[in-house]
């Protein structure tokens, strides 16, 4: 009897999760496609070794913006792009107050679009 009840509570836990993060995981996608700009910004212009002395931090941040929007583009199939850079630009461009910065869904299709 315990056992289905806990199942339960697990579920509807885990299903209202991702509405409770979304904001959240807008801005940690926002700023973790800033940081992959920067970096590779840095490598162009100045410091043929900045993506090797990054912290591991900003190389986590890196990678968490080219893994979301990897795995956004590769289950839809309208995406514009085939370059995850190119959509990380997008991102990153977002005016920080705008609706598309706290919604990723709106952030994903944004980087996206032509």
């Amino acid at each position: 009897m315990k056992t289905p009840l806990i199942y339960t509570i697990v579920l509807s836990a885990t299903l209202a999760a991702p509405s409770a993060f979304s904001d959240e995981s807008a801005a940690y996608l926002f700023q973790s496609c800033q940081e992959v700009i920067s970096i590779f910004a840095q490598f162009n212009e100045q410091d043929p070794l900045a993506p090797f002395t990054t912290s591991r931090e900003e190389a986590m941040r890196a990678g968490y913006c080219q893994g979301v929007v990897d795995e956004y583009r590769r289950h839809h199939y309208r995406c514009s792009t085939n370059n995850w850079f190119e959509q990380a630009q997008k991102i990153a461009e977002v005016t920080p107050n705008s609706p598309e910065a706290n919604d990723l869904e709106l952030l994903l299709e944004l980087s996206c679009a032509r």
